[in-house]
């Protein structure tokens, strides 16, 4: 198998690229912002970073707090209350009050409605002397305060359709507004209605994970576009009865006035705040009831409750909480500081190209260049410098311009080429390995070449026994637990052949002697164990892993001639002492010696040699090994007749 060459490598490359850029367009193009927590979170983050510009808030809060309850009594609190309340707000005649309280039935605490309870209760005339007939209705008190004390904004309450707006490809191009729906609205009292200059829902919509950071500014209904409390606030300060909707370069704008605010595609404009930072001025009603406040000096001044009693919290970015008047103040100070955090109509685009051009750089990166820190230090100084224009769109023109498509979409992309990589790599190196052991074979199979060419009878020895103990070891692993290595098989039949590679140090006097032996001469051919073992052993030294079939080799060459009764040579080792490579071996070294012609003797027949290797089982032999080879005799048989049986065996 061929190394991968460049060429195909980097086609690879750019089939990935390619195909993963498309389908990550198409995710882009067809998710609905299925990232937008990690950018909302993201926000929060650069909203923190942001160094803080501190103005003069334009937005005052008179609050019915916890300590106004305790001295004024529980809640709901008489509407004349209410009203002592509004006239000690006014300062100014140009100040612009709104009321974040909805007052849905008649005031139960209203002389006129007791005593007609005491009438139909308990059939009893209550008279009450001294008390001027305006004073008889609080309800009717309070409206008479709210027409002298005018400008003043009431609230409304939406209940918004549960039906899902769809969202599909055409919102990537259309910048018109896709606005909440609402089914019924809640108002005050016909008569506090009538006595209010306007009135603005104060709704919050809950983006999933309960913070706050947006505000509807806009909510159709069959009665009409609705405008929020806090466009209705503005629209009283500019003294305008409707807003106009106009096109920007980053989307849609509400105009009233002197003041643009920029909104989603949705009709919400997003919150800019920070944990400690304070975008109102907040004064107890008590302090006000009691003539001991400062003079409120802002244009605008918000009547509401923080109270933990009244349950009306919400929680704003950067976790932290605040009353849910102070979140309409908060939004109508960042639109009167131009400060309203900008979510562009064409955020889909933005995603899409960028996320095309720094997959493309990526991806051209990948198929020019081999070098991983120079691409990995291009890619980051990419993606830094993606972020460090996010940073400064946000900083200086509060343009939310989000890189998590591009970001993710990198990271993916990265690990996918690399995991490209790394398969071509492990490809080549699996290829090399194969090549690199072939080459070992090769050449220590020449080394027992070098022995056999010394002897023209001893060729088919090698190449004999190198099927005999494979044909064993296929047996043995069946159910002898040293055969079931996973290489084991491949291992004996790659080192067989070097069993004798130690006879290239015996004399060819003594190795192709034609006669019987002397006991000097068989000493000295019994060193070829000890010579081939230590031959095979200094080789594997200088390797840093030497391979499985080179250790089997060694102890193939050191041990074939062990017996299993210790009587054997070169260390006389017994039984299970002796590795089992050289036990295999043993057996397939004396049937081929015995069924091969020598120079000293002519071949055995195969049933001859069988009995003799059966005698030998337990002394000479392992018995496992006998027994292997009884199973499986007769393919022994056949491989033994496929090759020359004429060509011998040296001693």
């Amino acid at each position: 198998m061929p190394l991968t060459s460049t060429k195909k490598k980097r086609r690879t490359h750019g089939v990935i690229g390619l195909t993963f850029m498309v389908i990550w367009l198409i995710f882009i193009a067809t998710s609905n912002h299925i990232f937008i927590s990690l950018e909302d979170h993201l926000q929060e983050i650069f909203n923190i970073l942001t160094p803080y510009k501190p103005k003069a808030p334009a937005v005052a809060i008179v609050d019915i707090d916890d300590l106004s309850l305790q001295k004024v009594g529980q809640w709901p609190w008489p509407r004349y209350v209410l009203g002592n309340l509004i006239k000690a707000t006014r300062q100014e005649k140009s100040q612009v009050i709104g009321m974040d309280i909805l007052l849905l039935e008649p005031d139960r605490t209203s002389l006129n409605y007791i005593q007609q309870r005491y009438k139909m209760e308990f059939d009893m005339d209550m008279f009450v002397v001294g008390v001027p007939e305006g004073m008889r209705d609080n309800d009717h008190y309070l409206a008479s305060v709210l027409r002298d004390e005018a400008p003043i904004v009431g609230a409304t309450q939406l209940i918004l359709s549960r039906a899902r707006d769809t969202h599909t490809l055409k919102h990537i191009f259309n910048t018109s507004l896709n606005l909440p729906y609402a089914e019924m609205i809640l108002k005050n009292t016909p008569e506090i209605r009538s006595s209010l200059t306007r009135a603005g829902f104060v709704n919050f919509i809950n983006e999933g994970d309960g913070v706050l950071r947006n505000i509807p500014m806009i909510i159709n209904s069959d009665e009409g576009n609705i405008p929020s409390f806090t466009l209705a606030m503005l629209m009283e300060k500019e003294g305008v009865d409707h807003f106009s909707i106009e096109k920007t370069v980053w989307g849609r704008e509400i105009n009233v006035g002197q003041y643009h605010i920029p909104v989603d595609n949705e009709g919400k404009a997003w919150i800019n705040t920070k944990p400690g930072e304070s975008q109102f001025v907040s004064i107890s009603s008590s302090m006000i009831l009691s003539g001991q406040s400062d003079k409120i000096s802002a244009p605008l001044v918000l009547i509401g409750s923080s109270s933990a009693a009244l349950h009306d919290k919400v929680i704003m970015p950067a976790h932290h909480a605040i009353a849910g008047v102070g979140a309409h103040a908060t939004m109508l100070n960042n639109i009167m500081n131009n400060n309203v955090v900008i979510h562009p109509s064409w955020l889909k685009i933005w995603d899409v190209i960028t996320c095309i051009s720094l997959l493309s750089v990526i991806n051209i990166l990948y198929f020019l260049s081999s070098n991983f820190t120079r691409r990995i230090i291009i890619i980051t100084s990419l993606v830094i410098l993606l972020n460090a224009a996010m940073f400064c769109a946000f900083y200086f023109y509060n343009v939310w311009l989000p890189v998590i498509y591009a970001v993710i979409g990198a990271f993916i992309l990265i690990i996918l080429h690399e995991l490209v990589e790394y398969l071509i790599l492990r490809k080549n190196m699996n290829i090399w390995k194969e090549d690199l052991e072939n080459s070992n074979h090769a050449l220590l199979h020449a080394m027992a070449a070098v022995c056999d060419s010394r002897d023209p009878e001893t060729g088919g020895h090698t190449s004999r026994t190198q099927f005999y103990v494979k044909r064993l070891a296929e047996v043995l692993e069946k159910y002898h637990p040293e055969a079931q290595h996973p290489f084991f098989i491949d291992s004996l039949f790659h080192a067989a052949p070097l069993h004798d590679v130690g006879k290239v140090a015996i004399p060819d006097s003594i190795l192709l002697k034609p006669g019987a032996l002397t006991d000097e001469e068989f000493d000295v051919i019994k060193t070829h164990t000890t010579i081939g073992r230590r031959l095979l052993a200094d080789a594997a030294d200088k390797l840093r892993a030497p391979s499985e079939f080179l250790h089997c080799a060694i102890d193939m060459a050191g041990s074939h001639h062990e017996r299993w009764d210790g009587k054997g040579y070169p260390d006389r080792l017994s039984g299970t002492d002796i590795p089992f490579c050289a036990r295999v071996m043993a057996v397939a070294d004396v049937y081929d010696a015995l069924t091969s012609k020598r120079v000293y003797k002519k071949s055995m027949s195969h049933s001859k040699a069988l009995d003799i290797i059966i005698s030998g089982a337990g002394t000479q032999f392992d018995p496992s090994v006998v027994n292997a080879f009884l199973e499986c005799e007769q393919d022994i048989k056949e491989i033994c007749s496929q090759f020359n049986t004429a060509q011998g065996h040296s001693r």
